[in-house]
């Protein structure tokens, strides 16, 4: 709306995107443990770490002001103590992989893509793919799906560096 030029509507927009951030981090944030969590059922096992929860709320900027390298850390973190296994799914991968290597975890992220175990794009190279699939499984319906590409706009983005200058299409 602001790029429109329409003010009333960015200012409307904007003071609802306050509301649903604040909302969402009453309810999803941990602020001791500088992570976002399901909350566990009362007297169950903790929640397990979620790649997901915590990248897309880093992505859309509503991660609490001052802890969004911390957020970073915690996925690079649960990247590290899972042999660098990619649990998040292709949606918060469009951002995950550049988001990382922003907040200096570049090491983490190049493992994950290169790593030859399932799942990875190392690994679909170790056994002759040379196309998307639709899954991580070599077993996949469809050889040649667009999501998984995304690994080719981080090496614009996150390794080269490429970045739009300015809303496209002005």
């Amino acid at each position: 709306a602001a790029t429109l030029g329409k003010s009333a509507d960015a200012a409307r927009y904007q003071a609802l995107a306050v509301e649903v951030r604040a909302a969402y981090n009453r309810k999803y944030w941990d602020a001791e443990a500088y992570r976002y969590v399901t909350r566990a059922v009362e007297g169950g096992p903790p929640p397990p770490f979620s790649q997901t929860q915590n990248i897309l709320p880093l992505a859309f900027g509503i991660v609490p002001d001052g802890e969004q390298q911390n957020v970073a850390d915690a996925v690079a973190a649960d990247l590290e103590a899972n042999d660098y296994a990619l649990t998040m799914g292709v949606y918060p991968m469009r951002y995950g992989l550049t988001l990382l290597t922003d907040y200096g975890h570049v090491d983490a992220v190049y493992r994950a893509v290169t790593r030859t175990s399932q799942p990875g794009w190392g690994f679909w190279l170790a056994n002759d793919i040379n196309s998307m699939l639709e899954g991580w499984g070599l077993n996949s319906r469809s050889w040649n799906h667009h999501y998984f590409a995304l690994v080719s706009d981080w090496f614009y983005k996150g390794l080269a560096g490429i970045r739009p200058g300015s809303p496209g299409y002005a």
